[in-house]
């Protein structure tokens, strides 16, 4: 029995029957040595219950290799062996069912001889045939495309059984691969976003387009700030836009007609319209929401059997002053919030809580965007399933109405089977019970390597729950392993799954070969955590570069035979590649000959360094950690002001020249400085400049810069990274860090 649903027969009191031979206490619905039981239908069934009809009649006939007789009620006989009934029949309304709430609940109901399976005439009644068979032979659809129907001699289900089973939310997505296959969805009752949503995120460039055949539209539809037209951001008050979205949506209802939510959320940045329209809307410098509420307002107006949502995030973080529409909504952000811990025992509970409901005040509809994976590295295994589920009982105790959870999307994500499964069947009802769901789970798709991965696994989930630990959702390596990852037990986990997968095949094959993949991508990045020391990638020598260590060619070796092998190519919410990481591995670690007569040696940080790296900056610039091209990792960033570091070189042999190595990531306002200078720190005279040309593709790209000294230089030497703070086209970047991995001297 599925223990996440509401049953009339007391659960210990069931399993007390069933343990205890339970046949008396079981009726058969079907069994392979005697006749068929009948599935009844109403006379003139509607449409919902003949797609019932139709899913029940495949499963049966897969499960039992049999094809069940299919009458309609006019053909009711009381001598059948046993009759199923789908949909409002009327032997259904003479056994008096519960009432349903909603048009996704559904019933099942057994009399004697009569299952019925029976909902308000929604979706409600597919997932209640789905649930007979969850039930009766223990189906259940897994993974993408890969529906487990056992073949089965016989069907029971308990004598006098009653479920009756309604969702915890009006909305629930399950964000994972798996969320891109309408069959996955239905069987675990989630909602799919390309099919219930017209307009998700920041995406109100695509309605334009539908409206206007271009995403791109005239400058009064765009932010006014300081006397200019910003194309980033939208005028909400613009009658213009209005327009374009009135025919944006009327166009996408043609197109996509189930579709019943729309976003009306500002894009991605803090830019907010000054434009007089938008001030008499209730706009401030930096609050949008009076705009974006009023835009919501006349839409939802004139498409009353719509739902339009804005979002409690950047500039709307908090709601408006003005009443809403019934059928408006806000989803509101958790990304400020740690993960890992239960969202009611953190520091912000309170702010959270009151968050909901000052929203609650002004919209019927408040959904949670959630987030279940690490967006900087898919391949962790991030244990949040746990505090998860906590928070879903909170959301549904604080009237949230909805829950998207943000996996990987369309990217593979370590373990993003277990977490799309668990977190479907959570989203539905949050009472059930975690570990039975994840046994249930493992069981069916790792069957050889069940106890395995389930001991590993539940080892880290525990132990982050237990200790409350807050993880990042853009964090790296590090974080884990302070958290909940054991490197040697990683070690001996690995190898022995590798064992397994040798002999294994098709899909619980590629499942367990995508997850080593994972694995083997984790490890490195542990190698790379730990850089030059005993359980890093290198050694540093007295003389001479680096000696690298054996473990890390080998592991790379091996991560390019599976990822290719099981076609894992992406690791990342950016979608970097996996080949373009192992490049990284030989161009900054394998082939870099490093040597550094300052290795080790703290540095005196001069300029006020970001309040994560003080702790860190005087020796991070120095310890043979070399950063990749992504700044979570082995980079300072300095973000507050230029850098200036001095190192004293007093007693180091002479050297001629000071590298620095920097990294350019326009996304996350991260660029190449503008200019390198050293000089004497005693009387700051010029020894060495360079100027770095500027990088304005939008790539993300990583540059050393050499700096040749006269000899000898002695004492210490001041080290000035200036910052550039004039974008390409002359405006003042409105964020401009300086990312820093090593200075080396030699």
């Amino acid at each position: 029995m599925n223990k996440g649903f509401t049953c009339r027969i007391p659960m210990l009191y069931l399993l007390l029957i069933m343990a205890c031979g339970g046949k008396p206490a079981d009726h058969m619905v079907y069994e392979s040595n005697a006749g068929l039981p009948v599935l009844l239908m109403p006379d003139q069934p509607k449409s919902i219950e003949i797609k019932a009809k139709d899913l029940f009649v495949s499963s049966f006939k897969k499960i039992t290799q049999k094809d069940i007789p299919v009458i309609r009620e006019q053909q009711f006989k009381d001598t059948f062996l046993h009759v199923i009934s789908i949909g409002q029949t009327k032997i259904l309304q003479s056994l008096k069912p519960t009432p349903l709430k909603s048009a996704e609940s559904y019933g099942i109901l057994n009399k004697k001889n009569t299952t019925c399976i029976y909902s308000k005439g929604d979706v409600g009644l597919l997932y209640g045939v789905t649930q007979f068979f969850k039930q009766t032979a223990q189906a259940m659809y897994i993974d993408r495309q890969d529906l487990l129907l056992p073949a089965k001699a016989s069907l029971q289900i308990p004598s006098g059984f009653e479920l009756v089973s309604e969702p915890a939310f009006a909305y629930r997505e399950s964000y994972f691969p798996q969320a891109d296959d309408y069959d996955y969805c239905l069987w675990n009752k989630t909602h799919k976003l390309e099919e219930y949503w017209g307009c998700w995120g920041h995406n109100l460039h695509r309605l334009i387009e539908k409206a206007s055949g271009s995403a791109g539209g005239p400058a009064e539809i765009y932010a006014l700030r300081n006397g200019e037209r910003k194309s980033s951001q939208y005028c909400f008050s613009s009658p213009k836009l209005f327009e374009l979205l009135f025919q944006g949506i009327k166009a996408k209802q043609m197109e996509q007609p189930d579709a019943r939510y729309f976003s009306i959320i500002p894009n991605d940045n803090l830019i907010v319209c000054q434009c007089s329209a938008c001030q008499k809307a209730g706009n401030s410098n930096t609050d949008a929401a009076p705009a974006v509420a009023q835009l919501v307002a006349q839409l939802a107006g004139r498409f009353p059997d719509l739902v339009f949502m804005m979002s409690s995030y950047g500039c709307t973080k908090n709601p408006p002053a003005r009443s809403m529409p019934a059928n408006s909504g806000v989803i509101i952000s958790t990304i400020d919030y740690p993960k890992g811990q239960a969202l009611r025992q953190a520091e912000q509970a309170e702010l959270f809580k009151g968050l909901v409901s000052t929203w609650k005040q002004k919209v019927n509809h408040v959904f949670i965007w959630d987030y279940v994976v690490q967006y900087s590295n898919y391949l962790d295994l991030f244990p949040v399933l746990k505090s998860f589920q906590d928070n879903l009982k909170w959301y549904r105790e604080l009237g949230v109405t909805g829950v998207f959870a943000h996996g990987s999307e369309d990217k593979y994500a370590a373990l993003d089977d277990l977490k799309s499964y668990v977190t479907a069947s959570l989203l539905w009802n949050p009472a059930q019970n975690i570990d039975s769901l994840r046994y249930s789970y493992l069981e069916a798709a790792y069957p050889e390597q069940f106890d395995l991965i389930n001991d590993f696994y539940v080892l880290l989930e525990d132990k982050v729950y237990r200790e409350q630990k807050k993880l990042d959702i853009y964090g790296n390596i590090s974080e884990a392993i302070k958290a909940y990852l054991n490197e040697e037990a990683l070690s001996i986990f690995f190898y022995d799954l590798s064992e397994k997968e040798k002999t294994l095949k098709g899909p619980a094959a590629a499942r367990v070969g995508k997850l080593l993949t994972a694995l083997c991508y984790d490890q490195l990045e542990a190698l790379r955590y730990h850089g030059c020391s005993e359980k890093g990638y290198a050694q540093v020598q007295s003389q001479g570069p680096w000696k690298i260590q054996a473990e890390g060619p080998k592991l790379v070796e091996t991560l390019q035979q599976l990822m290719s092998k099981y076609q894992v190519s992406m690791y990342n919410e950016q979608g970097e590649l996996l080949q373009n990481y192992l490049k990284q591995w030989e161009e900054y670690i394998f082939k870099y000959p490093y040597q550094n007569r300052l290795y080790a040696s703290p540095l005196k940080i001069l300029s006020e360094s970001d309040e994560d790296f003080v702790k860190r900056a005087p020796t991070m610039l120095t310890d043979g950690a070399l950063g990749f091209r992504e700044y979570t990792m082995h980079w300072l960033l300095q973000s507050t002001e230029d850098l200036i570091v001095e190192a004293n070189l007093q007693g180091k042999a002479a050297a001629s020249k000071i590298s620095c190595s920097f990294l350019n990531d326009p996304r996350h306002g991260i660029h190449f400085p503008e200019e390198v200078i050293v000089s004497n720190a005693a009387d700051e005279k010029i020894i060495a400049r360079q100027t770095l040309s500027a990088d304005w593709s939008g790539e993300v790209t990583k540059r050393e810069i050499v700096l040749n000294l006269p000899n000898p230089v002695q004492g210490a030497v001041r080290i000035h990274v200036v910052r550039t703070l004039v974008g390409e086209s002359g405006e003042i970047l409105p964020k401009s860090s300086i990312a820093c991995d090593e200075i080396c001297l030699y």
